[in-house]
């Protein structure tokens, strides 16, 4: 299954939030953007696109991003 939000997605805060919720991310987190939707996938060891496990949907949906703070 595909893990798809309509918001906006900060990559390396919502990598983190997965880790916390106990999902695999070793490999890093992905995103493509189509028609107003981004899905986001995960990949395997040989670098190839991995769709998340369904539990990700509801880290996905509670993800709120934040962005950086520029430290100039």
């Amino acid at each position: 299954m595909a893990v798809t939000t309509t918001n906006d997605v900060q990559l390396d805060q919502l990598e983190g939030e997965l880790s916390a919720a106990g999902i695999d991310v070793t490999t890093g987190i992905g995103s493509h953007e189509t028609g107003g939707s981004t899905a986001i996938y995960t990949y395997d060891g040989d670098g190839h696109i991995v769709d998340l496990p369904n539990a990700a949907q509801a880290v996905v949906d509670d993800h709120v991003a934040v962005e950086p703070v520029d430290p100039r």
